[in-house]
């Protein structure tokens, strides 16, 4: 899906079957969401978020120059929301690290579950018990924000319920696709996706 509401219930039955270990691939089907679109709709929440803040100006030129990024990965006009390079030169493992490292902290929360799930498809060094890690990780984050609304309503930088629910259930799918396929080694991750052929 690519954030579409229709399919909201379809992920949601994914993540029941999933949580009740009762998911068969004989009647049952994996829901994914695009990986590019769920980045997409993070960066474009992140700078939403920060534009709305006080303190926007500094914010922007302090994270541009912290990430070494142009000023369009931080602008807020519509026009931005749907470009990938946006999403995916924000959300890598180094802007994560750089973040932390400058105590950072919201943002670094915020960043945190997009950066990994990005990482989990582009690092093409990554072996197979690592990308189950990178997956089960970002479900783990997701299950403890789903239940503890108290936590997710702390954050500065507040994560959108409904994207939260599209990466709990498509790490739940990857998980399963990685765990039950014979020849994952041949699987290309970009194949349930909108990345380029």
């Amino acid at each position: 899906s690519d954030g579409d509401t229709a399919m909201a219930k379809f992920h949601t039955n994914n993540i029941k079957l999933m949580k009740t270990k009762k998911f068969n691939k004989n009647e049952d089907l994996l829901f994914f969401s695009d990986v590019l679109h769920l980045l997409k709709r993070g960066r474009y929440t992140f700078v939403k978020q920060i534009h709305s803040k006080n303190d926007r100006l500094n914010k922007i030129n302090q994270l541009q120059n912290l990430f070494n990024l142009p000023q369009e990965i931080f602008k807020n006009e519509s026009y931005t929301k749907m470009h990938d390079s946006l999403a995916v030169r924000l959300f890598s493992i180094d802007n994560l690290l750089v973040s932390f490292n400058n105590s950072l902290f919201d943002e670094s929360i915020f960043l945190f579950p997009f950066c990994i799930f990005g990482n989990a498809f582009s690092n093409q060094f990554l072996n197979i018990p690592e990308r189950i890690l990178h997956f089960e990780v970002i479900k783990d984050f997701c299950l403890a924000l789903q239940q503890n609304n108290k936590l997710l309503s702390s954050f500065k930088y507040k994560i959108k319920s409904n994207i939260i629910h599209d990466l709990l259930s498509t790490s739940y799918s990857y998980i399963y696709l990685i765990k039950n396929s014979n020849s994952f080694s041949i699987i290309d991750l970009n194949r349930c996706s909108t990345s380029p052929l």
